[in-house]
């Protein structure tokens, strides 16, 4: 102290007489406040790591996308005219609302060229009514266009940068609520729904199309993939990886080959496009297991992928199967959980990287060669799905679709209670029918037209491995 003091000046005696007086007091208490206010500025600015809560924004933006996609997916997909009507109205009158109140709105050039040219291809079909063969048929697809507007128009106000995630979220969900209702109405016949020998046992509600529910929900698949790989939140990583086993077990029993397809495809794009595409495909495969294991699970359902088989076997095969999925479910979000806290705190080497990578490639290479071995090379593949498209279908037994044997005799399931069982008066001709009409299939085993042998039942399963492997 004493060589610190004597260089401001002064000597030792001065400086204690200085600190002494009234002003040289109320001056240092002053610079300890000051530099205490500086230390508590500096403590505010530090970034803190804290959850950060869903604000009004992201959470109407989320309820948005839900409700729009299950309510137009209910409504049998949104293909039949009295779906566009409510669904313009519900969409539109949110919008106008939202432009009347706002005193900004923010939309760019290319929204307003987007919603410049719906409106014109909406005044192009209106105008086309002149000449139209049914005008009734063209306001309708006038009102089709009308409801594109609204939810195109409602989408550019309500979602912006940052709430952008919240709706794909949303739609995630929506996506999901639809597939678990498809899936329940499998596994649970005696509650949600019936059986239907008419569209082959292909589940297909509530969109009513079987490779249309199919795509569907392998659009949930590929969204839960990416927020498992990538969501900010712990929870919804977890929630987000327990999705694909219902969501792949719903694809499984529309026995839709196209969605099989899509679904490879899709994630091959998402690979492409994605810079971060092996934390991407860890991802994928970590989960991977537990999807495969759950459609392994549905295929030893006879029960349920048999037409003819009896209430009560699908029904106690359907309840053993959901708590099965349940299961699956469970352990797949907990592993997404651990898989991202894992990919938080470790650092894997590069040499385990590059590993991985030929581990990978090897993979690829040896599912093409069984996959060559098994259907034949490309060219047979595509020469083979070729003809079989252009082949002139079979005619039906009578010529008359209500001589159909799947159509005389139809069991009916109702919501609660023993199955029903309606017969017309031509059903015992009509089992005749249905036993001179069956024919043969490929492999020499016999089967009905409309039903799924054994054979056909390996091959679904052979493109739902493959697809997830």
């Amino acid at each position: 102290m004493g060589p610190s003091v004597s260089n401001l000046g002064g000597t030792e005696a001065d400086w204690s007489l200085g600190w002494s007086s009234p002003s040289a007091l109320l001056d240092a208490r002053l610079g300890v406040v000051a530099l205490l206010r500086y230390d508590t500025a500096m403590q505010r600015a530090r970034p803190v790591l804290r959850p950060r809560a869903v604000g009004s924004a992201e959470l109407g933006t989320a309820l948005y996308g839900l409700t729009v996609i299950a309510a137009v997916a209910s409504s049998r997909g949104g293909y039949f005219p009295e779906s566009w009507a409510w669904l313009a109205s519900l969409t539109l009158w949110p919008a106008l609302v939202i432009l009347i109140a706002s005193d900004r709105i923010h939309l760019g050039r290319l929204e307003l060229a987007f919603l410049g040219l719906l409106l014109v291809y909406g005044g192009w079909v209106l105008l086309s009514a002149w000449w139209s063969v049914s005008a009734t048929r063209t306001l309708f697809e006038a009102q089709h266009v009308l409801a594109y507007f609204g939810a195109s128009l409602l989408t550019l106000l309500l979602v912006r940068r940052g709430t952008a995630v919240t709706l794909v979220a949303g739609v995630l969900a929506g996506v999901s609520l639809v597939s678990c209702y498809a899936f329940l109405t499998r596994v649970l016949p005696d509650r949600f729904a019936q059986f239907d020998a008419i569209a082959g046992y292909r589940l297909s509600d509530p969109i009513g199309y079987w490779n249309g529910l199919g795509i569907f929900s392998v659009m949930g698949v590929l969204l839960a993939l990416g927020f498992a790989a990538r969501a900010h939140s712990t929870v919804a990583r977890g929630v987000a990886s327990a999705l694909p086993v219902v969501l792949v077990a719903t694809v499984f029993f529309t026995f839709s080959r196209g969605a099989w397809v899509a679904l490879a495809f899709g994630f091959l794009i998402a690979l492409l496009l994605d810079p971060r595409r092996f934390q991407l495909l860890a991802t994928g495969l970590v989960l991977a297991p537990w999807s495969a294991l759950g459609i392994w699970l549905c295929s030893r359902s006879p029960a349920l992928t048999t037409i003819g088989s009896s209430f009560d076997e699908a029904s106690a095969q359907g309840r053993s199967l959901l708590l099965w999925t349940a299961v699956l479910s469970a352990a797949s979000g907990l592993t997404g959980i651990a898989f991202a806290h894992a990919s938080r705190t470790l650092r894997v080497p590069a040499g385990a990287r590059r590993a991985f990578v030929i581990a990978l490639a090897a993979a690829a290479v040896t599912g093409t060669v069984a996959l060559w071995a098994w259907a034949g090379s490309p060219a047979s593949i595509a020469t083979s799905a070729w003809h079989r498209f252009q082949a002139p279908p079979k005619p039906l037994a009578g010529g008359n679709l209500a001589n159909r044997p799947s159509i005389s005799r139809r069991l009916v399931v109702p919501r609660s209670g023993p199955p029903r069982q309606t017969t017309s008066s031509t059903s015992r001709s009509a089992g005749q029918e249905q036993g001179r009409s069956s024919t043969r299939g490929r492999h020499g085993v016999r089967r009905r037209r409309g039903t799924l042998t054994r054979s056909t039942s390996r091959r679904w399963e052979s493109w739902a491995l493959w697809a997830c492997c």
